[in-house]
């Protein structure tokens, strides 16, 4: 079934392939020679730097060592989290108060505060703001940074809310109620 078949070419076409069979050759031990030329070059060019003395280089104007460039200062950008200071509670402290729905409540409830108290203004906000706003401790803060933004990237991919990139964050989102039509 798979035997294999004698084939017998051409003159014409064993004599094209002699060619270029040659032209291969050639073409190899050229780009041989350009490999070699190359190498030589870029040996001399690295003595040359190593040592300082390039025999030109004061006439062409070729700085050996170039004086340093002035270092720009980037402009301030908005920073996140606010930080504040927050008064030092145990956490074992029963008289410890929370301002916000996180604690112990229920998703839907944590949403719909977030939509009628926080966002309502329909201005951007941003998770960690939010959380700065309304922590009351350390604590609270890492709390209330992770929980409000779980809660608001869900609103976001319920179609509640729209999302752009902070400006001064690094992967930072804010969120507005979205626009009614």
């Amino acid at each position: 079934m798979f035997g294999r078949k004698k084939v017998e070419l051409s003159q014409e076409s064993i004599d094209a392939l002699v060619t270029l069979d040659n032209d291969i050759q050639a073409v190899r031990e050229m780009l041989l020679d350009v490999l070699d030329a190359s190498h030589s070059i870029m040996q001399r060019l690295v003595e040359e730097i190593r040592n300082g003395n390039g025999d030109d280089h004061e006439e062409v104007g070729v700085e050996v060592f170039a004086p340093e460039a002035e270092l720009i200062t980037p402009l301030p950008t908005k920073q996140y989290p606010v930080t504040r200071e927050y008064p030092e509670t145990s956490a074992d402290d029963e008289n410890r108060v929370r301002n916000s729905p996180f604690t112990r409540a229920p998703r839907s409830t944590q949403a719909k505060w977030l939509a009628e108290e926080v966002l309502a203004d329909r201005e951007w906000h941003n998770a960690y703001v939010i959380a700065g706003d309304y922590a009351n401790d350390e604590r609270h803060l890492r709390y209330l940074k992770h929980a409000i933004a779980g809660r608001l990237r869900e609103m976001h991919e319920d179609g509640l809310l729209d999302r752009r990139k902070a400006k001064g964050g690094r992967n930072l989102y804010e969120y507005r109620l979205r626009q009614k039509k």
